[in-house]
């Protein structure tokens, strides 16, 4: 029985862990990295190329978080977590 609960412990544990660092790492990034990026989209001007970089970055995030998934598994894990493409941000920035 010990061997069980003490199974059942470590497994929570790493678990715990685990999202600790998707939290950390979300909040890095998503949070703190993101916005300084786009600060320069308020000032600069901005082609669809650099607007598509920008995309490219928060899908590696998404990527990094999630794991290999689709460009449209990655819009929707945007929409979820309230976070709009960027074309949306840089348009809504501007105006």
């Amino acid at each position: 029985m010990e061997a069980t609960e003490s199974k059942f412990v470590s497994h929570i544990s790493s678990f715990r862990r685990q999202l600790l660092c998707f939290y950390q790492y979300f909040l890095l990034t998503v949070i703190k990295c993101l916005p300084v990026l786009l600060y320069g989209t308020e000032v600069s001007p901005t082609n669809p190329a650099i607007i598509q970089s920008l995309q490219f970055t928060l899908n590696k995030v998404f990527f990094k978080l999630f794991g290999s998934l689709s460009k449209e598994c990655y819009m929707e894990i945007g929409y979820y977590f309230v976070i709009s493409p960027i074309e949306e941000i840089v348009r809504k920035r501007r105006d």
